[in-house]
């Protein structure tokens, strides 16, 4: 079963056309199997009109019935005794969208999103891959071939290898090693942290990117080409770190690993280095006995998400209507 929810004014269009939604840049939530997903799509001018994809992969299994609650459903209640989200109007409710299905109330700070027509939800929609593997399911969201485990490169690097760019930074990830949805891409580049690289400080530092520049830098092979490329990126990246960032429009992001990842991507966005797609990842959505249902767990993680990227939207401003964010779990 799929069911739209609708905005909840009443002057809004129903319904969406995809060259209209496109076109205007919109943030929406999905449940894909066992949780949902969040997208937010643009195009910016002086990139020749390229979009840019930011992918934020909740890790683990967000449950999505407590995130957009079905509170209109005789059953939801009953069956789950200890961790329902009451309907709205009562403590702990959830925060009503259309009358049947409500969005945990940790999640307030997406209404904003949601009641100017740029929040869609898509509920009980997934893959036709009946695995019950965490791990299988993660690799095939980011492959894009459920049910196939030999492929060897991502959906997003697929897309940049299909489509042509002149920056040498098309795509970044803000993790500790290149994610599989990124696998096989051209230009681009994965590091725990785009603005705090370090190799050493003055004179040091220089010593040792000129170390790494005598051994490498000289070949015509892929390692040459790689390390070269690295070391460009590098320089791009410590550049931002010693600028620093203020964001704007008075947003305040989260002081959490999310928050700080959300307002780097926005920074390298800022920078106009050409970037075309970007990853970020969170964990921690795999809940079990500490889930909760208003409170908890779940609770905390779904705040997060949804002041962070409140904190990202209203940290662009305008420029979201060039962004498409997609939140996947």
């Amino acid at each position: 079963m799929r069911k739209k929810i609708r905005n909840r004014d009443k002057n809004a269009p129903a319904n969406l056309s995809r060259r209209r939604f496109l076109r205007s840049g919109a943030l929406g939530a999905a449940a894909l199997g066992i949780g949902p997903q969040l997208f937010l799509r643009g195009a910016r001018a002086n990139q020749g009109n390229k979009r840019i994809l930011l992918c934020l992969f909740q890790r683990g299994a967000v449950d999505g019935l407590n995130m957009v609650v079905p509170f209109g459903d005789a059953s939801y209640a009953g069956r789950r005794p200890d961790i329902a989200i009451a309907g709205p109007g009562r403590p702990g409710g959830a925060i009503d969208l259309d009358g049947f299905f409500g969005l945990h109330p940790s999640m307030e700070a997406l209404m904003p999103a949601f009641d100017a027509g740029e929040l869609a939800l898509v509920h009980a929609c997934g893959s036709h891959d009946p695995t019950r593997s965490h791990f299988d399911a993660q690799d095939f969201m980011q492959t894009g071939t459920p049910g196939v485990k030999n492929t060897t490169t991502g959906w997003l690097a697929r897309h940049l290898e299909s489509t042509s760019g002149d920056s040498k930074l098309r795509g970044v990830s803000v993790t500790g090693n290149m994610p599989r949805v990124l696998a096989g891409g051209t230009d681009v580049y994965a590091a725990s942290s785009l603005t705090s690289l370090d190799l050493g400080r003055g004179e040091a530092g220089t010593v040792v990117r000129d170390a790494i520049g005598t051994m490498y830098l000289g070949r015509q092979d892929l390692l040459g080409k790689t390390v070269g490329e690295t070391l460009d990126n590098y320089e791009i990246f410590t550049a931002l770190g010693e600028q620093g960032y203020q964001p704007r429009n008075g947003a305040v992001y989260p002081n959490s690993g999310l928050g700080r990842d959300l307002r780097e991507i926005a920074q390298v966005i800022r920078a106009d280095v050409g970037l075309e797609v970007a990853f970020i990842e969170t964990g921690g959505w795999d809940t079990h006995a500490r889930q909760g249902g208003a409170e908890g767990d779940l609770a905390d993680n779904l705040g997060d998400l949804a002041n962070g990227i409140a904190a990202f939207r209203q940290d662009l401003g305008a420029e979201m209507a060039d962004i498409c964010v997609l939140a996947m779990s």
